[in-house]
């Protein structure tokens, strides 16, 4: 073999290894990586569930009746009917020493219906509070200004199971969206149940 064809014999094989080592050290690529979360267009959020009836989320509706429990043991059925929010006159000729409604306020009026599931006897104005919470947050009770109305709920005794009453509650209130509010009923270490204004 002259010295010509060894030159192109060697550079021959150079090219080869050349060509190999390369194949043996590449990476293949193909196409951009595959996502491993959900395919292209369809939502990863997953939906919220909805909130429990009864919280300021999800307040219950006028007339629903709802359990209130006290450590775990029921102790009441309450609801409430229609309220009117703005009982202002009804509750100024209902009693002529009653505080007048401070300005941006009215006087709003619910009959709270309640049933007693406890054996022990209780009281439903001692066992239970109801309050208002306005649009903008602030809760409102009636203990902020005195109004004495008839068959209010503090005029109920003690009552036993399976025993009914409603007994009405009068609290002042912000004018500005009233209906936006709900009421709360709780038990004296109980979460307070919510309720829609209307």
């Amino acid at each position: 073999m002259n010295a010509r064809s060894r030159t192109a014999a060697l550079t021959g094989v150079a090219l080869a290894l050349a060509i190999v080592m390369t194949a043996c050290g590449s990476t293949a690529k193909v196409g951009a990586p595959t996502a491993s979360g959900p395919a292209a267009g369809a939502s990863s959020v997953k939906p919220k569930p909805a909130a429990e009836v009864g919280t300021r989320a999800n307040p219950a509706t006028i007339g629903q009746v709802v359990t209130i429990s006290q450590s775990g043991v029921p102790q009441w059925e309450v609801s409430l009917s229609a309220p009117n929010l703005d009982a202002t006159a009804a509750v100024a000729a209902g009693n002529q020493f009653n505080e007048a409604a401070p300005a941006g306020m009215v006087y709003a009026q619910v009959t709270v219906n309640v049933k007693r599931l406890a054996e022990k006897a209780a009281t439903p104005w001692i066992d239970l509070s109801v309050k208002f919470v306005s649009a903008a947050g602030t809760t409102h009770s009636t203990s902020d200004h005195m109004a004495v109305v008839a068959g209010s709920l503090t005029d109920l005794g003690e009552m036993y199971a399976p025993a009914t009453a409603a007994g009405v509650v009068v609290v002042a209130i912000p004018v500005a969206d009233a209906a936006a509010g709900t009421w709360t009923v709780s038990s004296m270490f109980g979460d307070p149940t919510f309720f829609k204004a209307v």
